[in-house]
């Protein structure tokens, strides 16, 4: 006997019956439909074939059950521009100078209104020679001295629950005043000195 015909290649056999790539997903089309279990594996092969050949592959969905279509791309979000304005803002503010001495004095002072609570928004030092500064609320030191070398302004920026160190509001009474104050260091000279509070006040 002469030699057999080597076997034909599943590709080959489906090419016999099927000759355009319509007529191949239409194929793989109903079997979706009607698979059961027997079929996946030839399902899977036929995806393979008709992903090798530059189709895309078919939807797998459960028996009986059409496949969805596709979801649409989503829009691109719309791109908002906004202003951010960090609190409290400083819409209050008072400033002045003095000239310094051995003894603190007070450079700059706001009263808030009855029932009101102040916030910090900054405070402002400066003095061509070197000073010392403080905060005070109703008589009260708010925090440490800061001592300020000549001609660098020092500059304080505060969070917008800045409280007293009994934890409390900076709330108006019709008398409470918060004070910015200012004196020269021992050894030091007299000299201009600029200061200014600035703040916001809330209900």
């Amino acid at each position: 006997m002469g030699e057999q015909p080597p076997s034909p290649r599943l590709l080959d056999l489906l090419s016999r019956f099927i000759s355009h790539t319509d007529e191949l997903l239409t194929y793989i089309g109903e079997m979706e439909k009607r698979r059961e279990a027997r079929d996946e594996k030839m399902l899977a092969a036929l995806n393979a074939i008709a992903a090798g050949m530059g189709i895309a592959p078919t939807v797998v969905v459960a028996p009986g059950v059409p496949a969805a279509p596709a979801p649409a791309a989503p829009a691109p979000a719309p791109v908002v521009s906004r202003e951010v304005i960090a609190l409290p803002a400083g819409a209050l503010r008072n400033y002045s100078s003095v000239t310094t001495t051995t003894d603190y004095q007070t450079v700059a002072k706001i009263k808030p209104h009855q029932g009101m609570k102040f916030k910090i928004a900054k405070i402002l030092v400066s003095c061509p020679e070197d000073v010392m500064a403080k905060l005070q609320w109703a008589g009260q030191d708010l925090g440490p001295e800061v001592y300020v070398m000549a001609k660098l302004p020092f500059t304080d920026w505060f969070g917008h629950g800045f409280r007293t160190k009994e934890d409390k509001d900076l709330e108006g009474d019709g008398s409470s005043e918060i004070q910015l104050q200012v004196k020269y260091p021992s050894g030091g000279t007299a000299a201009t000195c600029h200061g200014e509070i600035s703040g916001d006040e809330e209900a």
